[in-house]
């Protein structure tokens, strides 16, 4: 670990200097330069899944804080970066590299900053320029490498790590290593080129050396499985301190980037430690795509990186429930934190808060029962299976715990069936964790019918039974015979039913039927009897008596009456049977054919009847003539010759069927809203002039309104006035939109521009209209005349300005083809 004491000793002095001179106070470096965000997603997992730890690192750089360092660019010039290599395919990588180099060294202060190059390629062509100042020499050296050679990438770096043996005290070593391909030196190590290339990167890192790489790769080479691209990634300090391009092409802006982040850093010596909680543990190489990767020690994953720049660094792994440890809401940590120095080599260490998960057992699930039912009194043994049941689990039967018989497993348990009440019931199945399933169950017990009463009833139904017993549900069914009952109600104890008796059409014995829902039944044999009801008498007609064309509402009283009867007078049916109850019906005489006495007959749907002679008396009808109507008032009073107008009369005594002549001629569409108003069209008159309204009922009785309506000539529409033109110009070419204000503008008219008419007529409203204009011939004034549709018109002289368009006028150089045929249809280029 290197220190900063001469930055520290200039930082404070300028410190010093501000403190003295500016009047404010000054922000010194603090902790706030890290920040870390750890999460983990899901937030909810069963105890056999997992869940992803993510800690989110981020550098916040401090303004205007520059560090120097010694920086060692290492510059692959094996063969494979020289044009002559086929995979380059014509491109000069090491040029390409040379120039990347030199624009790095050229934009490097080196006010602050020192920089040496290593170039190298087998282990004896090792080349290496020593740290200086002068960016002159740097360059020239650069312009100086070759490329041919093996690739000895694990020896560049401990030559790099010689160089900067040699760095200030005050400064960061920085190594920038450039290669285009993997490590093949050397051959005969006691581990491959590739380890060994590594292990020279971790010893350079844990003296606190910051390791930038580059991957030259080929234009078509994939990144994800590149060898060199992969080597380079795990020898970065970070994965913010590693870049490819492919092809060479961004080389020279990567550098760019590197050199503008030298000197700058939110942290140094940077460790990160997160220490898993016992009840989890972490899942083997779930880490191993972090860069860097951690080191792992037990439920312990450290990470260490030299600097940590303006950046973001994630750092990935999975965790899992131990098996046996607690569940429920659990911290993903037992102690995590970051230890950092700053830029003023003060010692910084944050505690990063651990998030929690809730870990838990999975919910029982109840897959299937060896029965799904059981007699009332209980006492079977029921096999439960399903999965994720627990020891220490509970049985429900509705709201009764049954006892278990035996826990078989975590898939199968047996219980007692408590005895219950009959019906469909739930059993719930409850782990020691709460967590529970359900399922449906059913008690049954066959229904028991002790009683029935009253055991007989009408034929035409509508008795109400009661059927005593046991076991009767709720929703049962009651048949009499084949037909279902209706209006079955059933006790909440189940001890008995309550159920109306359905129509059959003649005397019969049935069985009685009780079906519950579950399918249970019984059935009294022979158990209700259905009887004859007693037939109708009548005992009073009133009214008697009525005209022959019918329509009398007739009370009849007497007894046994049904609803669904039939009541004659005479041989003719009476209309509107309605049975008031069994001692009264309400009928509406039919009409006759003559008047005098007939017989009454009452006929009740079981063909029983009562009959009582000449119980009716026809009468002729008497008319009494009504009052004559009497007009008041007529609205409008007065219309056009062609008539159609809608009418309004007022006065008193109207009837609903009248008629309203104007004149001799009979108006159309009456309409009577009440005796005292009415309505109609007036026909179309001959000539002009008043004439009478008269209102005839439709007892002939009339009112006449002398000279009530005055018929009227046709009037003439006024013709169209223009008061404005706006625009009043436009192009020759037409298409300008044009408004025209004025008066007694039709739907239908036309506009005219001289001899042209407008285009896309359109009355926005009986004042104004829009138009477009035609196209004419030659720039001028012309007239704008507007055309109603009844051809009345008017003109406004010279009131529309036609112009040329601006620009040249147009010329003509070439016709081609300058003939054709009389038919047309030739195509002509013009040229100009």
């Amino acid at each position: 670990m290197y220190k900063r004491n001469k930055v520290v000793a200039l930082l404070l002095s300028i410190s010093l200097l501000l403190y003295v001179f500016i009047p404010f106070p000054i922000a010194f470096a603090g902790s706030d330069y890290v920040t870390v965000n750890k999460t983990v997603n899901p937030d909810s997992i069963f105890v056999d899944e997992e869940a992803e730890v993510v800690l989110s690192v981020q550098g916040s750089p401090p303004v205007n804080v520059i560090v120097p360092n010694d920086v060692i660019l290492i510059i692959d010039k094996s063969f494979s970066m020289n044009p002559a290599h086929e995979p380059n395919k014509g491109e000069d990588k090491i040029q390409n590299a040379k120039d990347a180099a030199k624009g790095f060294v050229d934009l490097m202060d080196m006010s602050k900053h020192r920089a040496g190059v290593v170039d190298f390629s087998s282990i004896n062509a090792i080349n290496s320029f020593d740290l200086t100042t002068d960016a002159a020499s740097i360059k020239a050296h650069i312009d100086t490498i070759d490329a041919n050679g093996g690739t000895a990438t694990g020896d560049a770096i401990y030559k790099a790590m010689e160089l900067l043996e040699a760095k200030r005290p005050e400064a960061q070593p920085v190594i920038v290593l450039l290669t285009d391909g993997s490590a093949t030196l050397p051959k005969d190590g006691p581990v491959s080129a590739y380890d060994y290339a590594k292990q020279a990167a971790a010893e350079a890192k844990e003296q606190g050396i910051v390791f930038y790489t580059i991957a030259l790769l080929n234009v078509d080479e994939d990144p994800d499985t590149s060898a060199p691209n992969l080597l380079l990634q795990e020898m970065a300090t970070t994965a913010q301190h590693h870049h490819f391009v492919l092809g060479s092409i961004g080389l020279v802006e990567i550098y760019n980037r590197i050199v503008e982040e030298i000197g700058r850093a939110s942290a140094y010596d940077v460790t990160l430690t997160d220490i898993v909680s016992p009840e989890f543990e972490i899942v083997p190489d779930s880490y191993i795509d972090n860069i860097p990767k951690p080191t792992v020690e037990g439920n312990k994953l450290t990470w260490n990186f030299q600097e940590l720049k303006d950046e973001e660094l994630t750092f990935t792994y999975r965790i899992r429930h131990k098996d046996g440890q607690q569940v429920g809401n659990l911290p993903v940590s037992s102690g995590s934190n970051i230890n950092y120095l700053d830029y003023t080599d003060a010692r910084v260490n944050q505690e990063i808060e651990a998030p929690s998960v809730t870990v838990k057992h999975y919910p029982p699930d109840i897959i299937d029962l060896s029965s799904d039912s059981s007699g009332v009194d209980g006492g079977d043994i029921l096999t439960i299976y399903g999965e994720y049941f627990r020891p220490g689990l509970t049985v429900n039967f509705g709201d009764i715990e049954a006892v278990i018989d035996a826990f078989i497993g975590a898939t199968e348990v047996r219980v007692v069936v408590p005895s219950g009440q009959q019906g469909d019931i739930t059993i719930t199945l409850t782990n020691d964790d709460g967590q529970f399933d359900t399922a449906a169950f059913n008690y049954f017990a066959d229904p028991v019918i002790n009683k029935i009463e009253p055991a007989a009833g009408l034929i035409t139904g509508g008795t109400e039974v009661r059927i005593d017993g046991q076991y009767f549900m709720q929703d049962a069914q009651v048949k009499f015979g084949e037909q279902q009952a209706k209006s079955v109600i059933v006790s909440s104890d189940g001890t008995f039913i309550t159920a109306t008796t359905p129509e059959v059409p003649a005397p019969i014995v049935v069985d009685v039927h009780v079906i519950n829902p579950d399918g249970t039944n019984i059935m009294a044999e022979k158990g209700f009897s259905y009887e004859l009801p007693p037939g109708p008498e009548i005992t009073l007609i009133n009214p008697n008596e009525g005209e022959i064309g019918g329509g009398e509402i007739v009370f009849i009283d007497g007894t046994n009456f049904t609803a669904d009867g039939t009541v004659y007078f005479g041989e003719k049916q009476g209309v509107n049977y309605y049975r008031v109850n069994n001692t009264r019906i309400r009928i509406t005489s039919p009409v006759a054919d003559v008047a005098g006495p007939v017989d009454v007959k009452v006929v009740n749907a079981d063909g029983q009847f009562a009959v009582v002679r000449d119980g009716f008396l026809y009468t002729e009808p008497v008319l009494p003539p009504g009052p004559a109507p009497e007009i008041t008032l007529i609205t409008p009073n007065e219309g056009e010759m062609a008539g159609g107008e809608t009418i309004v009369i007022e006065g008193s005594n109207f009837t609903s069927t009248g008629e309203v002549y104007f004149g001799d001629k009979k108006g159309t569409v009456y309409y009577c809203y009440n005796d005292s108003k009415i309505q109609v069209r007036n026909p179309a008159a001959d000539v002009a002039g008043p004439v009478d309204v008269k209102v005839v009922n439709a007892d002939e009785q009339f009112a006449v309104a002398q000279n009530g309506f005055l018929y009227t000539e046709a009037s003439v529409p006024s013709g169209p006035e223009i008061t404005l033109i706006d625009p009043n110009e436009g192009e020759i070419g037409g298409g300008e939109i044009v408004f025209i204000d004025g008066a007694n503008f039709t739907t239908s008219g036309a506009v005219y521009f001289g001899e042209k008419q407008g285009v896309n007529y359109y009355r926005v409203n009986p004042t104004r209209i829009r138009i477009t204009s035609p196209a004419v011939d030659k720039a001028g004034p012309v007239d704008v005349k507007v055309v109603d549709a009844d051809g009345q018109s008017a003109v406004v002289q010279d009131g529309f300005l036609y112009k040329e368009p601006p620009g040249t006028a147009p010329e003509i150089t070439l016709i081609d083809p300058n003939e054709g045929e009389i038919g047309g249809g030739e195509i002509v280029f013009i040229d100009g």
